[in-house]
């Protein structure tokens, strides 16, 4: 035996039918330190700290995201972390290949464009809130470092075969 079930669907009510409207209320947002590790800078070794990841990828109703980020620079990659482990990487690229670094139109105090010779194109922002310095200051102080590292810390690697006295030696100092 079988019988035919739900043959009348039910109509769901619409806000338009009891006359209310749709509103999008704007976001709130709360500024927190990314990583709990303390920025880090290493003149030509590393420099490390939090910016905004300005987000173009996502379609959103009036301003952009702007999602807090660790930003890695070291003589080597420019690497973005959405949070302290090194497994939430977002974005990472070689600086040997970093082509421009422009202001935003939308933000040209505070945000600045990276292309790279790859077709990849990166937004990063001076964080909102941010009272150690102006805004303006911290996106240029990131684009001077960016462009230091990329055109004065580019060292090439020395490889060293060790010899079977110095391996002994080595041996002998670890005991």
């Amino acid at each position: 035996m079988t019988r035919s079930c739900n043959t009348q669907q039910c109509e769901f009510p619409t806000d338009s039918d009891h006359g209310l409207k749709t509103i999008q209320e704007k976001s709130i947002l709360k500024i927190v330190q990314v990583s709990p590790r303390k920025q880090r800078y290493e003149p030509g070794v590393i420099k490390e700290g939090d910016l905004d990841w300005y987000r173009e990828d996502i379609e959103s109703p009036g301003d952009q995201p702007r999602i807090p980020v660790r930003v890695v620079l070291n003589n080597r990659t420019l690497s973005i972390f959405e949070a302290n482990h090194f497994d939430t990487i977002a974005f990472s690229t070689n600086i040997a290949v970093i082509k421009t670094i422009q202001n935003l139109k939308a933000d040209v105090k505070s945000c600045f464009v990276i292309t790279t010779e790859l077709g990849d194109r990166l937004v990063l922002c001076a964080m909102r809130g941010d009272t150690s310095d102006s805004a303006e200051n911290i996106k240029n102080e990131w684009v001077r470092q960016i462009f230091f590292f990329r055109d004065h810390c580019q060292t090439e690697f020395k490889v060293h075969t060790l010899e079977n006295d110095e391996i002994t030696n080595i041996k002998k100092h670890d005991l």
